[in-house]
Parts: C-alpha cells; sequence; structure tokens
C-alpha cells in the first residue's frame, strides 16, 4: 500500500512539474493509473492489461516534448530514455506470462521514475 500513496504523491509532483505540457501532463496521468491498477493486480490477466497500458503511455510521453529548460528537456529526454529500455524486461515478463518478474520490472520502472523526478524537482 505504501507504493500507491507514493505514486499518488508522484502524481501531484508530475502535474506541477508538467503542468506546461498538458500532453506530458496527461501522459503522466495515464501512466500513473496504470501502474497503480498493474500493482494491485492479484492475477496475470488483469496486471497484463494494465501493464500494456502503463507501457503504451510511457512510449507516448517519451515521444512528447519537454517545455521546460534545456537542462530539464535534456534530464527528461534520458529518464524517459531509460523508462523505455527498461520496459524491455516488463515485454519478457509479459511474454513469459511471469506476473511476479512483470512487478518487478515495473518497481525498477518506479525507481527510475523516482530518480529523475529528483533530477528535475518534481
Amino acid at each position: 500500500m505504501n507504493i500507491l500513496k507514493s505514486l499518488t504523491a508522484a502524481s501531484l509532483m508530475i502535474l506541477i512539474g508538467c503542468a506546461s505540457n498538458p500532453d506530458i501532463n496527461r501522459e503522466m496521468q495515464a501512466i500513473n493509473q496504470a501502474l497503480q491498477k498493474a500493482q494491485a493486480a492479484t492475477d496475470f490477466d488483469t496486471f497484463s492489461t494494465h501493464a500494456q497500458v502503463f507501457e503504451e503511455h510511457v512510449r507516448a510521453a517519451a515521444s512528447k516534448a519537454y517545455s521546460g529548460s534545456d537542462a530539464g528537456a535534456r534530464t527528461y529526454e534520458a529518464g524517459m530514455g531509460e523508462l523505455t529500455v527498461a520496459l524491455t524486461a516488463l515485454d519478457a515478463a509479459l511474454a513469459a506470462k511471469d506476473l511476479e518478474a512483470g512487478k518487478a520490472a515495473l518497481e525498477q520502472c518506479v525507481a527510475l521514475r523516482k530518480k529523475y523526478h529528483l533530477k528535475l524537482g518534481v
């Protein structure tokens, strides 16, 4: 349950940090919703559905231009790049129909998000 509280707090910080780009804001909200649902899933099919939505929105957010400083944009792009690479572990877990590995892959994504939110100050 602590992860859900952290995600909710992170959602608010994202809204503040990305408020100048409504496209990123919408994608980040969708990412958080899908992540929360995937992490709460107790069966593989439910997990898979929400993990795939999470992945779609991560890829969509990665394609959006950050509308802050140049340094912030470089940090955003680096973070989204690392997150996109981390999705390969999620893809592998989904292909193997492995709920435990999938949830571990999502935790890796959460760790990357925390790392880059600290760098961006959001």
